[in-house]
């Protein structure tokens, strides 16, 4: 069948436009789907930075609230005669001013035997009582810190408790002499910290979810 002229001029054209159309709807869809991608990655980095910023302002919190009671004048001298009364008088005050809600601080002595646990929340601070004195003798920061490790620099770790996991920092008590005499270990709970992360989810190691602030946390392999 021979088209006619009119054809022959139209349908090229009519192809054109089609391919034109096609291309331009794949360009246009793939310029979009970049800028989406563009717009989300942004927002994840600044969650990220955010979220960072955060989770070091609360160590660096602690880590002054355990550099005040490992060099409170008198807690080397009271530790090193075993004086828990005057560890307590020494150490309830600093543990009632940190604001977080559960913390806890511990006294060890050199040999990561605790001898003094105090409640720093509730309308009472003070001693409770030391269930298992021994339970961070070989805790591998602990050990590190009364070993005097790294120039006796202060640690954190994660509290291998599944039920209710605690992040403690642990720095060691020293005598006028530079002599390491025992720890103390400042302890907040997980779900806490996290509390002041807005959207943030903590997993141990193994990928178990510790604590989150999302109604539907992902699982590690997803995140």
């Amino acid at each position: 069948m021979r088209l006619s002229i009119r054809y022959k001029i139209i349908l090229p054209f009519t192809v054109l436009l089609v391919f034109v159309g096609v291309i331009g709807t794949g360009v246009a869809t793939a310029q979009l789907t970049s800028a989406a991608a563009a717009e989300f990655d942004a927002k994840l980095l600044h969650s990220s930075l955010q979220a960072n910023q955060l989770l070091s302002q609360a160590d660096a919190d602690r880590m002054a609230d355990l550099r005040r009671a490992t060099d409170t004048v008198g807690v080397a001298e009271a530790l090193a005669s075993s004086d828990t009364a005057a560890l307590a008088r020494l150490l309830t005050p600093i543990a009632a001013n940190v604001p977080a809600a559960s913390i806890q601080l511990r006294v060890l002595d050199v040999h990561g035997q605790e001898l003094l646990r105090i409640r720093g929340s509730g309308d009472s601070p003070g001693p409770i009582n030391v269930s298992d004195a021994g339970v961070f003798r070989g805790q591998p920061a602990v050990i590190s810190v009364l070993a005097g490790a790294n120039a006796g620099e202060r640690a954190a770790f994660l509290s291998d408790q599944p039920a209710q996991p605690v992040l403690y920092w642990v720095g060691a008590v020293r005598t006028t002499g530079d002599r390491i005499i025992g720890a103390v270990l400042l302890g907040e709970s997980v779900t806490e910290v996290a509390a002041g992360i807005p959207g943030s989810t903590f997993y141990d190691l193994s990928g178990l979810r510790l604590a989150t602030t999302l109604s539907a946390a992902p699982v590690a392999s997803e995140a």
